[in-house]
C-alpha cells in the first residue's frame, strides 16, 4: 500500500481522472441519445395511432360501401319482382274487365229482348246469348282451375351471413403492441468496482511472472478439425464440435460463445459450447416476424424455437405431432403459416 502523500501527488494528472472524465462524457451522450430516442418513439407512436385510426375508418367505409351496394341490389331485385307481379295482374285484370263489360252488355240485351222482342227474335237471341255465355263460362272455369289466380306474395330474406356477423363478430379489430430491440448503440462504459485513485502502472512496471506450463493432451491437433474443451491443467473434458475446414484460432467471446477462425476459408464461426439437449443434428432453420428462431432437428425428431436473445429455447413439436426426420422448416411471416418438410411429408402449422 502506497502512502497517501505519494497517491495525492499526481491525482489530477492521473489516468483515473481522464478515464472518469470520459465516463461522464459517455454517460451524458448516452442519456442524451436515449432521451432523443424516447422522444422519437413518442412521435412515432402518435403517427402510428393516426395511421391506425385512418385504417379503421377506411375499413368501416369499405364495409359501409359494400353493404350499401348489396342493399341497392336487393332493392332493384325487389322492384323487378314487384313489376313482374304487377304486370301479370294488370294484364289479367284488363282481360277480366273486358269480359265483364261484355256480360253486362248481354244482360241489357237479354232484358230488352224479353220485354220487346217477338217470339222468333227471342228464340234467335237466346241461341246467340247462350253461345256467348257458354264460351265465357268455359273461360271462367279455366281461369279458376289455372295458375293465374294463385296468390303471389312478395317476401324478402336477408342473407344469413349478416346474422352470423351479428352473432359471431365480437370486435371490429384488435390492438397489439410488438416489441423489438432498440437500435441505440450506447458507448460502452467501464464496469465499476470500488474506485481507487491510484496511478495506472506504467509500461516499465509491467513484470510478468511465470505460473505454469499448460500441456495439451496428445493427438489434439488442429488438423483433426475438432473443437475441444480442456481444463486449465490440460485435462481433456470433451469434444464440442467437428468442422469441415481446419481451424486456425479460437477465443472466448462471452458466456458460452467462442469464435473460431478458418484461415483457408476466410471465415469466422461462432459456437455455443453450452450443451443443449434439445438441438440435435439441426438442418432447417427459419425466422418468424418476432425474430424467434425455429430449428428442425433431424436427430431428435423435433422442432425447437429459440428466443431472439438466444438465452432460452423450447421444443414446440415432436414425434407426437407427426415430426419424423425433419429436413427443412420455413415460415410465411404475413400469414404465420409454418411449413415443415418431415420425411416425405410436407406439414403445415399455424403459429
Amino acid at each position: 500500500m502506497k502512502p497517501l502523500p505519494e497517491i495525492l501527488k499526481q491525482v489530477k494528472s492521473s489516468a483515473a481522472v481522464r478515464l472518469l472524465e470520459k465516463d461522464l462524457k459517455d454517460l451524458k451522450e448516452n442519456f442524451d441519445e436515449i432521451g432523443e430516442y424516447l422522444k422519437n418513439r413518442l412521435s412515432t407512436n402518435t403517427k402510428q395511432k393516426t395511421k391506425a385510426i385512418q385504417n379503421i375508418k377506411a375499413m368501416r367505409k369499405s364495409i359501409d360501401d359494400y353493404i350499401n351496394q348489396l342493399e341497392q341490389q336487393l332493392f332493384k331485385d325487389l322492384e323487378t319482382e314487384h313489376l313482374k307481379l304487377k304486370s301479370q295482374i294488370e294484364t289479367l285484370l284488363h282481360e277480366v274487365d273486358i269480359r265483364a263489360k261484355q256480360i253486362r252488355k248481354l244482360q241489357n240485351e237479354f232484358s230488352n229482348m224479353t220485354k220487346y222482342a217477338t217470339e222468333l227474335q227471342t228464340y234467335v237471341g237466346l241461341t246467340e246469348i247462350e253461345t256467348i255465355t257458354s264460351k265465357e263460362t268455359n273461360y271462367m272455369e279455366d281461369l279458376k282451375r289455372g295458375p293465374d289466380l294463385n296468390e303471389r306474395n312478395l317476401h324478402v330474406t336477408t342473407s344469413p351471413d349478416f346474422d352470423s356477423i351479428l352473432l359471431d363478430v365480437k370486435s371490429f379489430g384488435e390492438i397489439t403492441v410488438d416489441t423489438r430491440p432498440c437500435n441505440i448503440l450506447a458507448n460502452a462504459g467501464r464496469k465499476y468496482q470500488a474506485q481507487h485513485l491510484v496511478p495506472i502502472p506504467t509500461i516499465d512496471q509491467i513484470k510478468p511472472s511465470f505460473s505454469k506450463t499448460l500441456k495439451v493432451p496428445g493427438g489434439k491437433k488442429c488438423d483433426h478439425k475438432v473443437l475441444l474443451m480442456i481444463r486449465n491443467d490440460g485435462t481433456f473434458i470433451r469434444s464440442i464440435l467437428s468442422f469441415k475446414e481446419v481451424p486456425t484460432c479460437v477465443c472466448l467471446v462471452k458466456d458460452d460463445t467462442v469464435a473460431v477462425s478458418f484461415y483457408s476459408a476466410g471465415q469466422v464461426a461462432l459456437v455455443d459450447i453450452g450443451k443443449n439437449k434439445d438441438i440435435d443434428t439441426p438442418l432447417g432453420i427459419a425466422l418468424d416476424k418476432n425474430e424467434f428462431i425455429f430449428v428442425a432437428c433431424k436427430g431428435s425428431n423435433k422442432i425447437v424455437v429459440i428466443s431472439p436473445d438466444g438465452k432460452s429455447c423450447r421444443t414446440i413439436l415432436n414425434h407426437d405431432n407427426g415430426i419424423n426426420y425433419p429436413l427443412s422448416v420455413d415460415i410465411d411471416m404475413k400469414s404465420g403459416i409454418m411449413l415443415v418438410v418431415s420425411g416425405v411429408d410436407s406439414l403445415l402449422f399455424k403459429l
